[in-house]
C-alpha cells in the first residue's frame, strides 16, 4: 500500500467517524484541514475539493431527509435557499479574488471558532416550539458567505444561534441550517464552475468522489452505534484539536 493511499484511507476514517459522531454530515471542515496537513495540499486547492464533497453530501442529505425539508413552510424553504445561495456566490467570488494566505488565515480562524464552540457552548432547547423568524435569513446569508470562502457551512454556529436567540427547537434549527448549507454548497460549486473551472481540473474531481464515497460509508457504520455520550466525548476531543489546527495554520502564514 502506497503512502498516499494510506493517508487517504486515514483521512476517510477520521472524517467519517467525526462527522457522524457530532452529526455534521455536510459541513466537513475537518476534511479541508486534513487534506492540508496530511496530503499537503495548498489551501486554495483543498477548498474546492471540499466544496465538491459538500455538494455531493448535500444531495445525499436531501435524499435522506426530503420529507423534513419539504415540510418547512414555503417561505422558509425558499428564504433559506435564496439567502444562502446569494451568500455562497459572493463568498466564492471573494475567495477567488484573495490570496492563499488570506484563505489560510480565514480557515484557521474558523477552525478555532468551531473548536471553542464545541468546548464551551451547549445547545439548550426552549420550553416551547416557536415559528422561525425572518432574522434567520441574514444569518443563512452570512454563513453561506463563509461556505463560499473556506467551504465551511457554519452549522456549529447557526444551530445554537437559532436556538438561543430565535427561540426555536434544536430540530428546527438543524433542518433550517442544513437546508441553508445545502444551498450554499451547491451555489459555491456552480459559481466556481463559471468563474474558475480550472479548480476542478485534474485530480480534484477524483479526490472529491473518493472522499464523499468513503466518508459516507464510514459515517453510516458509525451511525449504528451512535449515542449522545459518543457525541459529547468526540466533541471534547475534536474541540482542542481544531483550535490547535487553526493556530498552526496561522503560524504557518506568519513564517
Amino acid at each position: 500500500m502506497s503512502a498516499l493511499v494510506a493517508k487517504a484511507i486515514l483521512i476517510s476514517l477520521i472524517v467519517g467517524f467525526v462527522t457522524a459522531s457530532i452529526k455534521s454530515y455536510i459541513d466537513r471542515v475537518f476534511l479541508v484541514l486534513l487534506m492540508v496537513f496530511i496530503l499537503k495540499l495548498p489551501v486554495p486547492q483543498a477548498i474546492p475539493i471540499n466544496l465538491l464533497v459538500m455538494s455531493l453530501a448535500s444531495y445525499f442529505f436531501y435524499a435522506r431527509h426530503e420529507g423534513k425539508l419539504r415540510a418547512l413552510p414555503r417561505e422558509q424553504l425558499w428564504g433559506a435557499v435564496a439567502s444562502a445561495g446569494a451568500g455562497a456566490i459572493i463568498g466564492r467570488l471573494m475567495a477567488i479574488a484573495v490570496g492563499a494566505k488570506a484563505l489560510a488565515v480565514l480557515l484557521g480562524l474558523y477552525a478555532i471558532g468551531v473548536g471553542l464552540r464545541l468546548l464551551l457552548v451547549k445547545v439548550v432547547p426552549p420550553a416551547v416550539e416557536r415559528r422561525l423568524g425572518s432574522a434567520a435569513y441574514p444569518l443563512a446569508f452570512g454563513w453561506a458567505t463563509v461556505t463560499g470562502l473556506v467551504s465551511a457551512g457554519g452549522k456549529p454556529f447557526q444551530v445554537p444561534i437559532l436556538v438561543r436567540w430565535l427561540k426555536i427547537t434544536p430540530n428546527q434549527a438543524y433542518i433550517f441550517a442544513s437546508l441553508a448549507t445545502l444551498s450554499a454548497a451547491i451555489g459555491a460549486v456552480l459559481t466556481q464552475l463559471v468563474a474558475g473551472p480550472q479548480a476542478f481540473a485534474g485530480a480534484a474531481a477524483g479526490w472529491a468522489l473518493y472522499f464523499f464515497a468513503s466518508i459516507t460509508v464510514v459515517a453510516l457504520v458509525v451511525e449504528r452505534f451512535w449515542t449522545p455520550k459518543l457525541q459529547q466525548v468526540v466533541s471534547s476531543i475534536v474541540g482542542p484539536l481544531l483550535v490547535l489546527a487553526g493556530l498552526r495554520l496561522g503560524m504557518a502564514v506568519l513564517r
